[in-house]
């Protein structure tokens, strides 16, 4: 089933939205840190390219792009991507501009090819400073090839539980329908962004977004409330509170045991967050229990609990968990608590490198709502916590919109709450509001239910524009996820 897709101004949406990941350490030269990002690498983007800043003015920068990561420790610095021949797929070079900044076009001109998804690369910057005759060096930075973004909205409905694929590419809605009586809890894609993973109460679902027709499948029986991927492994941890275990799904097209549980996390959590290197598990529970959990399969603790300070996130009348959230390089993870009396947050971080729970952050303050409508069931609450994918950003959203800005390589504790308002208008008939954001956190995605029809609609943080994309059904408790 498709619908047209109400598209003003949604190309311009395609700049925000990148599969990249960054991880390790960066190098200072001249007094910066330089930093590597990417334009998104989905087959058929002529507008790939790589870009360097923060680096030296003048400063010469060698950017590689590899198949495989290595950790090669050359103090001051580690090298990540292998220049091996069998690995080495290609390099830049060139000159930061006055700004500190060079960019390196690569068109990704290859046609969409499902069988190619989830294809790994590992690239880094290294940058001279001529003037001093030192260099640095970028921090690693991990992109996958897939598929062209997406945007699918996963919603319970008393006329049919169902998922809605909004494709800003071709400007076009697909409706998937799923098992009756299905509830949705948590979505991921993964191998590319070929494969939908859902979390519901029926069970793990799989939906294969390069079927044709698509039809959603019960991989794993079950009420399970959280899914994550590894896209370096393959594979699918799937959050299964009632049986008090996270089962780990093969997610491996070519295995014979694709999509079946091959092992097990002896514990459980009501949010889980896997780390962008897939080595730790972080498990919150709304009592305040945390775990961080080795996932590693080379470990000789695999699956196994780490050893970790009590948990000091509070749990008593009105108080308790309400998300968590883990830094894409894993160095930093943080549970939000909320008291239902009184409608405030806070954040309990933790510091993964030093195994050490950080000082309590303030209540978020100046929070102010995303528009003038009642939002009922969310009064002054978040949602769910999430980093955007440069790791820069750290967002809570909900009814209200904040962000807590994190510099990469700052110290742990400078972190400055910034609110965010955005003028959107108010719909008479409208109950609540689901917002989660574009990866590189351009912009808002707003979900609007209540009345006869759910409304998505895109807003720029920068500009508080807001663009209409969609119109759909009705539906309930929306779950949104980025391709």
């Amino acid at each position: 089933m498709q619908r047209a897709v109400l598209a003003l101004g949604v190309v311009s949406l395609l700049a925000s939205v990148s599969a990249q990941v960054p991880f390790g350490q960066a190098t200072p030269v001249a007094g910066t840190r330089p930093v590597l990002a990417a334009e998104p690498l989905w087959f058929g983007n002529t507008a790939f390219a790589l870009r360097v800043s923060d680096a030296p003015p003048g400063g010469l920068a060698f950017t590689a792009l590899s198949t495989q990561r290595i950790d090669v420790a050359a103090p001051p610095l580690t090298w990540y991507p292998s220049l091996a021949p069998a690995h080495f797929l290609i390099g830049f070079v060139g000159v930061a501009g006055a700004a500190g900044e060079v960019a390196f076009a690569s068109p990704f001109s290859v046609p969409p090819s499902p069988g190619l998804t989830g294809f790994d690369v590992c690239a880094q910057a290294f940058v001279g400073d001529a003037q001093l005759g030192s260099f640095g060096a970028s921090q690693g930075l991990w992109l996958e090839a897939s598929l062209h973004p997406l945007l699918a909205i996963a919603t319970f409905a008393a006329a049919g539980s169902r998922v809605d694929l909004l494709d800003p590419v071709l400007a076009t809605v697909q409706s998937v329908a799923l098992p009756p009586n299905c509830v949705p809890a948590d979505a991921v894609f993964g191998n590319g962004g070929r494969d939908l993973f859902l979390a519901t109460n029926l069970g793990v679902v799989l939906i294969d977004t390069a079927a044709a027709p698509m039809v959603a499948v019960v991989l794993l029986p079950g009420v399970f409330v959280g899914v994550c991927w590894d896209p370096l492994r393959n594979r699918l941890f799937a959050n299964h509170p009632f049986g008090a275990v996270v089962h780990v799904l093969d997610g491996d097209r070519q295995s014979a045991t694709f999509g079946t549980s091959v092992a097990a996390v002896p514990r459980f959590g009501n949010w889980m967050r896997l780390t962008a290197a897939g080595d730790e598990l972080v498990l919150a529970q709304y009592s305040g229990g945390v775990y961080r959990i080795d996932v590693d399969p080379a470990s000789a603790s695999w699956l196994q609990p780490k050893p970790m300070p009590a948990s000091p996130v509070p749990f008593g009348p009105g108080n308790g968990a309400a998300g968590l959230v883990a830094m894409p390089d894993g160095s930093e993870f943080a549970v939000l608590v909320q008291n239902l009396f009184t409608s405030t947050s806070s954040l309990w971080r933790f510091d993964c490198v030093a195994n050490q729970w950080l000082d309590e952050a303030p209540a978020i303050p100046g929070v102010q709502p995303l528009s003038a409508a009642t939002r009922p069931g969310l009064p002054g609450s978040f949602r769910a916590p999430l980093f955007d994918r440069s790791g820069a950003d750290q967002w809570f959203v909900g009814a209200t919109v904040a962000r807590l800005h994190h510099a990469l390589g700052a110290p742990q504790c400078s972190v400055s709450a910034t609110p965010v308002t955005v003028p959107t208008p108010a719909t008479p008939a409208e109950t609540a509001s689901y917002t989660c954001v574009s990866p590189t956190g351009r912009f808002l995605v707003e979900v609007h239910t209540g009345g006869s029809a759910l409304e998505v609609r895109l807003v720029e943080v920068a500009t508080g524009l807001v663009l209409p994309w969609a119109v759909l059904p009705p539906g309930n408790e929306p779950i949104c996820v980025w391709r």
